[in-house]
């Protein structure tokens, strides 16, 4: 659970979890399914957010190699840039996306927008980023029909100190605000509801007073 003090876990911490999320998805497709691991050592000890990485390897099995014949091959790579940034880099050699299916979750990803359809799970990675580190952080997405797909995630370095900042009340706010506005379609509906609701009231309290006022 995200909790205000485990919200920012270490990098080794998140690696482990999904390894083990991946060891499980090996035994479901029968081996068919190959991982490569390229970690640098001095990532292990920096922080990260919690749950950042499965969502993105949950869409690219789902998504890119579930229509694949041959094996699937994932690989997780991890690495610090110029001293300030901690990035991610998750590809496979799945079936890739049709251009204007990439032209448009790249254009969602830019804007506000938290998509409905499969790719879910990669709009909220982003809007997690962007409620967390502001405009400091970038999530990219490079693919190619039949090629496979690369997601790059890059957020600014974090060692205990700084995470000090992003954790407590100020995560937990964040979290909090996030979830509610997570499916903006569920909000809709509720309203919806409440709006038929108050409506039927309303007639209803108009009947009562007919009927008092042909009463009295």
């Amino acid at each position: 659970s995200y909790s205000t003090q485990t919200y920012l876990i270490p990098v080794s911490q998140e690696l482990e979890h999904i390894e083990k999320y991946l060891e499980i998805q090996k035994i479901r497709y029968q081996n068919r399914l190959h991982i490569e691991y390229d970690i640098s050592q001095e990532c292990l000890d920096k922080r990260t957010v919690k749950l950042l990485l499965q969502p993105i390897v949950e869409n690219s099995i789902r998504h890119g190699l579930s229509g694949k014949r041959q094996d699937w091959l994932l690989k997780i790579q991890c690495f610090l840039e110029e001293n300030a940034f901690l990035t991610f880099s998750i590809s496979d050699n799945g079936v890739g996306m049709e251009p204007e299916v990439l032209a448009a979750l790249q254009r969602d990803l830019k804007s506000l927008t938290i998509r409905e359809d499969g790719h879910i799970g990669i709009s909220n990675i982003n809007q997690r980023l962007r409620l967390i580190f502001g405009a400091n952080f970038s999530l990219s997405i490079e693919s190619k029909p039949n090629q496979g797909t690369v997601v790059v995630l890059r957020h600014p370095l974090l060692d205990d100190q700084s995470a000090s900042l992003y954790n407590g009340k100020q995560a937990a706010i964040l979290i909090h605000l996030f979830n509610m506005f997570l499916n903006l379609q569920f909000i809709q509906d509720i309203f919806n509801v409440i709006r038929k609701s108050c409506n039927i009231c309303i007639e209803i309290l108009r009947n009562v007073i007919r009927i008092v006022t042909q009463l009295s």
